[in-house]
Formats: structure tokens, C-alpha cells, sequence
């Protein structure tokens, strides 16, 4: 696979480290312009990541973008045939999205061919990247463009690539259960914290015409979750506490459920973004989705919070794509777990 070997060799982790890798055999996949794989770790033989790579004839770059282990995306810039990072340890750069408003990021030079970028607000510009026509990068080093043709398509195709093979393992091992909701009996108090903090999201969204929902029409965890809707269906939510609890692997649960969440968006692609962060010291991930389908695009928010080592979890399919904004954060699924914590922490 062409310039794939680069990928093989340096892996982005977290935001911070780089990993040597091997290409797992078979896993190759081809997305329009694109071409990616998934790789293992070479000290553990477990999945590491997934890649993708476009290359660029008008300028001899490839674009590289990497979804590890733990669901963080990387972006990578090589040039296989000229040293055009040699003297730099790093550079600032300004990107630019056709008519999206520019970003900024830093390019960590890794060798004199290889540089990680890394964007003040990666979100924002996985967003732009996976939406958008052309990427122009500028730095002290000149100005590149990149056409950005399927790459909606090819990040979607990376995620399904990283669902497949994420309990790979060279050395077998006993494969983990998914959790099992008929396990799952919220208490008495933990059903009226659903109920608390369902309500407070929609009273801080100012969501109109908002009803609980009951029986078959609450159907995410089997009737043990507290679901709603508002604006006659348009915006529809949940809440859910203590699904599992004690020592939480936040990012291994978020990951069982991407694939559930992807068969949502039926005749479309669900592109996915996902982030870390802490809300007043408790560890949060979180999932934005755009689905694209003809027939029902929405907005997809989804946070899991370890609060007091119990699962916490928020979610929010908005089919109108709203501005509805919170008073604690503009972003709808940040506002929840800010909520959550708020109550829960009192």
C-alpha cells in the first residue's frame, strides 16, 4: 500500500507520544483518494490504531490522519521525498477551511520528512476537515493546499476500521463481555437522579413541548434509563446512571457503543469526534456526530462521566440541528455533563 509504511512506523497516542507499529494483515481498506489500515503495537501485539493517508502530487505531501486506542485522532504531514522539516523542532501554523474562519496549530517535527500537527481546538477542525473542499496550511516553511474530496467518507470508513479490529490481539485473550442492561437496576435514588438532571437539561436548554418518555418509546436501555423529547420529537434525550460502576474504562465503553450509534443514521454517514476532558476534576469523553442522511440528518451529542466511580452517561440526538445552547457551555454535550457533575456533587 503506497506510503503506508510511514503510518507502520510512527502512531499517534493520546496527543503526546508516537509508537512503532505493524500493519495488521488484511486490515487495508480503500476510501476514494484515500487508503488506510489498522496496525498493533509492537511491544504488546494489541490493536493500536487506525489510519488513513492521501497523497498529494502537486506538492509531495501526504496527509495522515490516525484514530488510536483510545478513540484520539492525530494528524500527521510527511514528505517521503524531501527533507522539508530538516533544521525545525517545530512550527506554528495557520489552517484555513474554505471559508470557515482560520485555526492554528503546531507542527511537532518528528524527523526532517515527518511532522504531527496539533490544533488549538482539534474538534473544530475535524469538523472543517471532514466537511470541507480544500485545507490550506501556512507556516515559515511555505504554504500547501490539500484537497479534502471524501474525506467524510474515509474518516467514517476509519472508525469502522477501529470497531473491527479494537479487541484485536495477536496473542489470543478472553474477549470482555458487553454490559449486560438486564444486570443494570438503578436504585430508587439513582433513578430520581435521572429523572433531576433529565429535567434540568431541558429547563437550562429552554426546550419547549418536552415530554418523558415510557414503555416501548424509551428503548436505549431497556426502559431503565430516563428518556425525553422536545419540540414535538425533534430533539430527543436520555440520562442514565450507574449502567456500570467502580473502576471505569471510559474510553472502552465509549468505544462498545460507537457501533450502535453508527447504525442510527440508517441511509447516511455518522462522521464522529471524540474528546477528553474534566468538569471540576471528574474525567468525561465525549461523542459529536453529524449524520448525514437524506432522510434524517441529526446531531448527535453523547457523554460517560465517572462520578463517585458510577457511570454517568448523557445523551442528545438533536434532528432539527438546533442552536439551542446551554448557560454553562455553548456545546450541548458539555452543558449536560456540566449539569451532571453540578447535581450529582452537590
Amino acid at each position: 500500500m503506497k506510503n503506508l509504511q510511514l503510518i507502520g512506523c510512527i502512531a499517534f497516542l493520546g496527543a503526546t507520544t508516537v509508537s512503532h507499529s505493524e500493519e495488521i494483515s488484511g486490515s487495508a481498506f480503500y476510501s476514494g483518494a484515500w487508503s488506510g489500515a489498522a496496525y498493533t503495537e509492537d511491544d504488546t501485539g494489541k490493536w493500536s490504531h487506525c489510519a488513513i493517508l492521501a497523497s498529494y502530487e502537486h506538492n509531495g505531501f501526504d496527509l495522515i490522519i490516525s484514530l488510536d486506542n483510545q478513540y484520539d485522532l492525530g494528524i500527521g504531514l510527511s514528505n517521503p521525498t524531501d527533507p522539508v522539516f530538516s533544521g525545525h523542532q517545530e512550527l506554528q501554523i495557520v489552517a484555513k477551511v474554505d471559508n470557515f474562519d482560520p485555526m492554528f496549530a503546531t507542527a511537532q517535527v518528528i524527523d526532517d520528512f515527518f511532522a504531527g500537527v496539533w490544533f488549538d481546538d482539534l474538534d473544530a477542525a475535524m469538523l472543517q476537515i471532514a466537511k470541507g473542499n480544500l485545507l490550506t496550511l501556512s507556516s515559515k516553511i511555505g504554504t500547501e493546499t490539500f484537497g479534502l474530496e471524501g474525506t467524510y467518507k474515509a474518516l467514517n470508513e476509519t472508525y469502522a476500521c477501529a470497531r473491527a479490529y479494537q479487541n484485536f490481539a495477536t496473542v489470543p485473550e478472553v474477549e470482555q463481555q458487553p454490559s449486560d442492561l438486564n444486570a443494570w437496576n438503578p436504585t430508587a435514588e439513582e433513578t430520581a437522579a435521572m429523572y433531576q438532571i433529565s429535567s434540568k437539561i431541558i429547563s437550562d436548554l429552554r426546550l419547549e413541548n418536552f415530554m418523558f418518555l415510557t414503555g416501548e418509546d424509551n428503548f436505549i436501555s431497556g426502559g431503565k434509563g430516563v428518556m425525553w423529547e422536545a419540540r414535538e420529537g425533534q430533539i430527543l434525550g436520555g440520562v442514565f446512571v450507574g449502567r456500570e460502576r467502580g473502576a471505569l474504562d471510559l474510553q472502552q465503553i465509549m468505544s462498545e457503543d460507537i457501533a450502535t450509534l453508527s447504525k442510527l443514521c440508517a441511509d447516511g454517514d455518522l462522521a464522529l469526534i471524540n474528546s477528553k476532558y474534566l468538569v471540576d476534576g471528574v474525567s468525561t469523553v465525549q461523542v459529536k456526530g453529524v449524520c448525514d442522511s437524506l432522510a434524517e440528518p441529526f446531531n448527535l451529542y453523547l457523554t460517560k462521566q465517572n462520578i463517585n466511580e458510577v457511570l454517568v452517561e448523557t445523551l442528545i440526538f438533536d434532528y432539527e440541528k438546533s442552536s439551542a445552547e446551554g448557560s454553562y457551555d455553548p456545546d450541548m454535550g458539555k452543558n449536560a455533563a456540566i449539569i451532571s457533575v453540578n447535581y450529582l456533587n452537590k
